[in-house]
């Protein structure tokens, strides 16, 4: 069976290709028209949704009649500003709006409440709050460092300064935004060092310590003197070589105010000054306490105290002796060395030796 073909006129083809056409286009300016963009705006500024009026929010979504959205005319709003509360009659906009017609204006870092685009409705309370920014600078010390070099030439827990030390300078220059005299924030936007530390360095010793060895000291009467006491290299200042004598009880004091006992020793105070420490081979710990006549001859000597004058005379007149000047600190305590000393005998002869 054969089929008919029925083609339709060409004019009519032609006319309902263009109808086709036409309702397509249309279809695509009204999906344009009314698709509902990301966000409304305001001019440039996207407004902000707000929970406090939930009329405006279905009014910027668009699901609100026209008989209840807002009025096209006047408004009133209410401002806080400054400390007070005042009330403006505006036209429909913008919280913005309204600040410019009360003559407000503000900065980006100000708060405002709601958000500058949100749109106005009727009653609606504005406030602003005035956010200064300043910036504040802050010195502080940098603390400089302590650099140790062992050195043999010093004692195990003695240490001197090679070079001394000094603390550098920081400037911390901190961002602060306040608002009614409170701080809202602040932080730290750069930091300078004005002045770097100098480190101190310190020699640290690393000798031990070692007791230097003496000749046994000579049997004394009411010798109650420590002899003990060990004599540590490092507590000796210097060492000298000079000649010794010995004196007994005069009846006097000493130069220095002092009953003279065991352990007082009489010196040239220009070369030996008084006070000073000492341990004498053969003759043991003593202190510089008094002089004699030997200071106007300029001879490095010494006078030693003795409780008797036999012992004076055995002692004699020594040359060559070893004196250990000693440093002035506690192990060398004068109270420790004579702490057990007994009171000055009664004289038993009166002169030098």
């Amino acid at each position: 069976m054969q089929t008919q073909k029925h083609d339709l006129p060409t004019g009519l083809r032609r006319g309902l290709l263009l109808l086709l056409f036409a309702l397509g286009l249309s279809a695509l300016l009204l999906a344009t028209a009314f698709a509902a963009p990301s966000g409304p705006r305001v001019g440039k500024l996207t407004c902000q949704r707000t929970t406090e009026y939930p009329a405006l929010t279905a009014y910027l979504d668009g699901g609100l009649p026209t008989s209840q959205q807002p009025p096209q005319g006047d408004l009133t709003v209410h401002i806080t500003a400054n400390g007070s509360t005042f009330a403006v009659h505006t036209g429909k906009g913008t919280v913005s709006d309204a600040l410019a017609a009360a003559g407000l204006t503000y900065t980006a870092y100000d708060n405002i409440s709601p958000a500058a685009c949100t749109l106005l409705v009727d009653g609606m309370t504005i406030e602003l709050s005035e956010v200064t920014l300043s910036y504040e600078k802050v010195e502080s010390a940098l603390p400089c460092a302590v650099v140790e070099e062992p050195t043999s030439a010093l004692m195990v827990g003695e240490t001197a300064v090679k070079q001394a030390g000094a603390d550098g300078l920081r400037q911390d220059t901190y961002r602060v935004l306040q608002s009614g005299g409170r701080v809202l924030e602040r932080t730290l936007a750069a930091s300078e060092v004005l002045r770097e530390a100098t480190d101190e360095v310190l020699y640290v010793g690393t000798r031990e310590d070692a007791v230097i060895e003496t000749p046994e000291v000579v049997p004394l009467q009411n010798d109650g003197r420590d002899h003990d006491l060990p004599l540590y290299e490092s507590l000796v200042e210097r060492v000298v070589t000079m000649e010794a004598t010995a004196y007994t009880h005069t009846g006097n004091t000493t130069a220095t105010g002092t009953m003279p006992k065991l352990g007082t020793i009489a010196v040239n105070p220009k070369q030996i000054p008084y006070g000073t420490l000492l341990y004498v081979e053969g003759y043991g710990f003593g202190r510089a306490e008094d002089t004699g006549g030997f200071r106007h001859n300029g001879r490095a000597q010494l006078d030693l105290f003795m409780d008797t004058e036999d012992e004076c005379w055995q002692w004699g007149h020594k040359r060559g002796l070893t004196v250990y000047v000693l440093k002035e600190t506690e192990y060398f305590d004068y109270e420790r060395i004579f702490s057990s000393s007994t009171d000055p005998a009664e004289p038993a002869g009166e002169g030098e030796a």
